[in-house]
């Protein structure tokens, strides 16, 4: 019996698949696995409290850290990102070319901050993908 692979997978989100090669951002991602998902749940229960009620409430700042967390536990690097205009002229040291594309990016702090600049839907497809290991192969770079 064979569990989930843990080699990564260059993952091309659906939005840039149409884009030219080098225009497109790269993802390298591992699938994960019952650990992995297990650390996930923890990481989000931690955003949430019981409130008036006993209705569930969230924290958005510890929802924003979570899923940082959860980004760099899933990622290992980023190839070709893009950070927005905005990010780029706040940070002006940013090794990008003239297109403003970072060719690599493995430093957390980094990674950190592509999850504040990403879209959400891009953010959300990522962690979609990331259990669902068939999705992640169909949508791994093809060479």
């Amino acid at each position: 019996m064979r569990g989930v692979s843990k080699q990564p997978v260059a993952y091309v989100c659906e939005s840039d698949r149409d884009l030219p090669t080098e225009e497109q951002t790269v993802f390298h991602l591992t699938p994960k696995n019952n650990q992995m998902a297990n650390e996930s749940i923890r990481r989000y229960a931690r955003a949430a409290s019981e409130g008036r009620g006993g209705a569930r409430e969230y924290d958005d700042r510890l929802l924003s850290v979570a899923d940082i967390e959860e980004f760099q536990a899933v990622c290992l690097k980023v190839e070709n990102y893009c950070f927005s205009e905005e990010y780029r002229s706040s940070h002006p040291n940013l090794p990008c070319d003239e297109n403003g594309f970072v060719a690599e990016i493995e430093e957390p702090n980094l990674k950190a901050d592509i999850v504040r600049d990403i879209p959400s839907q891009a953010l959300q497809e990522i962690f979609d993908v990331v259990n669902n290991p068939v999705k992640l192969g169909r949508g791994g770079k093809k060479s």
